[in-house]
């Protein structure tokens, strides 16, 4: 059997149209999207007989993403599915077409900066009834992007044993120690796990195209007493939010990251 042709439409989720895909390379052939559909002709991909079946690779090209100066920009988060929606294939001299068809490829959210989120592994003493420190947390952007304003970092705190986090503002600082303006709360309760949201004033927490900041996050103890520990990690992808600096979008949040750490820290004494 002979694979001929197949159909494509990029749309939303809500099967909205929209211009996040600019060509379809099909075994060597490319189409270009025109009006959100592309059909692929003559490509010739021959389909073994029997049930193993063949991959046949499908490779996208997205369209720029941010502010230009000729053309509507794409939004920064905006939602790319890719359906399959039909296709003719040869078998014998019968030449058969399907028209009525909707597969989907994983949804991609086209973006022009994307941070990476890792908090560094740790397991230290040290853990007093004052100021400690939680984590050091690092984000950072690709190269290939552009830059972001962080703009909300979530934590998850736990107690074992009596220590304990009376509601206060979390202290944030860079890699020269010098504090970061931010707010958010922090309580946590002898044996519980509390959250917060850092959040970073003004517009963000600039962050340039290929580079990382590392920030390291503190909080008062109190009632510490023998085998305690405060153990960090990262709050929800869903609480993290930051800026596409590229194409002035706000707001965007982590759901939909690749690289957001599992890791956690721990102080005991």
């Amino acid at each position: 059997m002979l694979q001929l042709t197949e159909k494509f439409e990029v749309t939303n989720t809500t099967g909205t149209v929209n211009d996040t895909i600019t060509s379809i390379t099909v075994a060597g052939k490319t189409g270009y999207v025109v009006g959100s559909k592309v059909t692929i002709s003559g490509l010739g991909f021959t389909i073994p007989a029997g049930n193993a079946g063949k991959s046949l690779p499908v490779e996208v090209t997205y369209n720029n993403v941010g502010k230009t100066i000729t053309e509507a920009p794409i939004v920064s988060n905006t939602v790319s599915r890719l359906t399959l929606t039909g296709f003719e294939y040869l078998a014998g001299n019968t030449r058969t077409p399907v028209t009525s068809l909707t597969v989907s490829a994983k949804d991609m959210n086209v973006v022009s900066a994307i941070p990476s989120v890792t908090l560094n592994q740790d397991n230290r003493t040290g853990l007093i009834n004052g100021e400690v420190k939680l984590a050091d947390i690092t984000v950072s952007t690709e190269k290939e992007g552009g830059a972001i304003l962080l703009q909300e970092l979530p934590i998850t705190v736990t107690s074992t044993g009596a220590v304990n986090i009376a509601d206060a503002t979390v202290v944030v600082r860079d890699e020269a120690g010098r504090d970061v303006t931010t707010t958010g709360v922090l309580g946590v309760a002898t044996g519980a796990s509390g959250n917060a949201t850092i959040v970073f004033n003004g517009t963000g927490y600039r962050i340039e195209a290929g580079s990382s900041k590392t920030f390291s996050i503190y909080a008062t103890a109190a009632g510490v007493a023998a085998d305690n520990a405060l153990s960090t990690k990262l709050g929800a992808k869903a609480s993290f939010k930051f800026t596409d600096v590229n194409s002035d979008t706000a707001g965007i949040v982590g759901t939909p990251m690749y690289t957001y750490s599992t890791n956690s820290s721990s102080i005991h004494n």
